[in-house]
């Protein structure tokens, strides 16, 4: 028996086994960069590019959409928009300072 049908016939001994063993075949990797004809770094550099000009954009558009509010709010006589109030973050005031707010440095 040659090297070749020894090796054959061990890998089909094991896939009877696997198979005995509820072990089934493995899929196929998906290979999207084959179906483009483009190398695997080509894809995930074209990727990543186009992960980051869509943050770009977004970053954008949320810009100009807090400007636009902004206008509205500034037309409107709308006092500007102030974060919410977090008591955890109020520094105390000094005695004899009365009951104004300690200025934030």
């Amino acid at each position: 028996m040659t090297n070749a049908e020894r090796r054959e016939k061990n890998r089909l001994r094991s896939e009877r086994w696997r198979r005995a063993h509820g072990i089934g075949p493995r899929r196929p990797a998906k290979q999207p960069w084959l179906a483009e004809g483009v190398s695997r770094s080509t894809w995930y550099r074209r990727k990543q590019r186009a992960r980051q000009a869509a943050a770009v954009a977004s970053a954008e558009r949320r810009e100009k959409n807090r400007l636009r509010s902004e206008r509205w709010r500034r037309a409107h006589g709308i006092g500007p928009r102030r974060p919410a109030k977090q008591p955890w973050l109020a520094e105390v005031a000094p005695e004899g300072a009365g009951s104004a707010p300690a200025a934030r440095q």
